[in-house]
């Protein structure tokens, strides 16, 4: 279950004119949607048991990892809204705010992720392989 809701999303500063929604009700469920997605794919990146943890902690770090993703999520449409909209050459257009900010939410949801991250086990290996048959690499030696 997504741990960020809409009304805080909403919070950040996005309204729905910038989405293009016809009304509020419109919008949460639009915010809704985004938020469910980013919630499946935080809990598969760490594991449900992770994702779930009732340590205060984490719990709390796993909630700003998703609000940051969903946060980026929305400005990455916003930005995309924007573009579909530019009429002429746009000349003067200028993304580059929405895009620091964009590029901040990523990078404070990638760090508390390394933090939250770090407590998962790991093992990792490397398997070489060849399609050669034995034989074959000593006679090439």
């Amino acid at each position: 279950m997504a741990k960020v809701t809409a009304t805080e999303i909403k919070a950040l500063g996005f309204t729905y004119q910038q989405f293009q929604q016809a009304s509020e009700d419109a919008f949460t469920t639009y915010i809704n949607s985004i938020i469910a997605d980013e919630a499946e794919r935080l809990e598969a990146d760490l594991g449900s048991d992770l994702y779930d943890s009732t340590d205060d902690a984490t719990a709390s770090r796993i909630k700003r990892i998703e609000k940051y993703r969903v946060a980026a999520e929305m400005l990455s449409r916003r930005i995309n809204i924007r573009l579909a909209n530019i009429s002429g050459s746009g000349e003067g257009f200028d993304l580059s705010e929405e895009r620091r900010q964009l590029e901040r939410y990523l990078k404070d949801s990638d760090a508390l992720f390394v933090t939250v991250g770090a407590s998962i086990d790991y093992a990792g290996g490397v398997l070489e392989t060849s399609h050669f048959e034995e034989d074959e690499l000593e006679g090439a030696i």
